[in-house]
């Protein structure tokens, strides 16, 4: 796991270090609802991530590997890195998580998770 978290903080560049903490979201997805998913986080946070581009990336892991994707964002007016890590459960059913050293960008990934599950009923 100190291995995991060492290259996680290695990707933040000077904003991390072996002291940063970094806040997981994590959620399985079916893999139609993904760009779904981060349009709403576009729409809810502002994160201009790429959706296209990230959920055709997404679709192309292989089943039992991962992908990991270092995403350049400005939430709260600041510039930071966030983490995406897709690990590819199942045939079209991805895992995600997202790592920040912002708890509040956490908190709102996850919030963000629940009303999209309640909102389609998943």
């Amino acid at each position: 796991m100190k291995k995991v978290i060492a290259f996680l903080l290695s990707l933040f560049g000077s904003q991390a270090s072996a002291d940063q903490e970094l806040h997981e979201s994590s959620m399985n997805f079916d893999m139609e609802n993904v760009h779904p998913f981060i349009e709403k986080l576009n729409t809810e946070l502002a994160l201009q991530l790429k959706a296209g581009e990230l959920t055709n990336a997404i679709s192309q892991t292989p089943v039992d590997s991962e992908s990991t994707f270092t995403l350049e964002i400005n939430y709260a007016g600041k510039k930071q890195k966030l983490i995406l890590k897709a690990y590819m459960d199942d045939v079209d059913a991805p895992d995600l998580y997202f790592f920040s050293p912002s708890a509040e960008l956490a908190s709102s990934i996850s919030s963000a998770m629940d009303s999209f599950v309640d909102e389609r009923d998943l």
